[in-house]
């Protein structure tokens, strides 16, 4: 029979050798995503823009706006793994819930703009939210704050600028 010795120490040792085994084997091939914010700005634009992007669905869109603020987040992956955008929320909204829509595009390096935020943003590149936001009396105006925050897979960032 075996000791009492033996029963309890056995267990702990198997633990400790499980736990050395996944810091030195396993952790080091889990990659992370690190996404940063570089540069984000506003600006105003009282006469009409066009900007072109490419749909969802493969389709070129001709987009003509004026009224509007423009708001530029450039992105950078820093970390070994792609990240995922998952998700961009302007005062805890979706762009699409604000009457009218707010137009979200995304722009990875030299890449054409897509109308999309779900996008995959590899390590090293450089990736741009653009949010044209259309004037709105209510919500939206002039020296109002707006926080909009950005989630990858794994972490969650926000921004707070004033639409000038």
């Amino acid at each position: 029979m075996a000791s009492p010795r033996v029963i309890i120490v056995t267990p702990i040792i198997l633990t400790l050798i499980t736990a050395a085994f996944v810091i030195l084997y396993v952790s080091p091939s889990v990659t992370t995503e690190n996404v940063e914010i570089i540069s984000k700005y506003v600006t105003w634009n009282p006469s009409q823009v066009q900007y072109e992007a490419i749909t969802t669905t493969g389709m070129l869109k001709r987009i003509s706006i004026s009224n509007f603020w423009e708001v530029i987040i450039t992105l950078k992956n820093k970390g070994e793994s792609e990240a995922s955008l998952t998700d961009v929320l302007i005062n805890h909204k979706p762009p699409s819930e604000f009457k009218p829509s707010i137009i979200c595009m995304t722009k990875i390096d030299d890449n054409p703009a897509y109308l999309t935020y779900n996008i995959i943003i590899k390590s090293g590149e450089n990736a741009k939210i653009i949010l044209l936001i259309p004037f709105q009396e209510s919500e939206l105006n002039h020296g109002k704050l707006i926080e909009i925050r950005i989630r990858t897979q794994t972490r969650e960032r926000a921004i707070v600028l004033t639409l000038p």
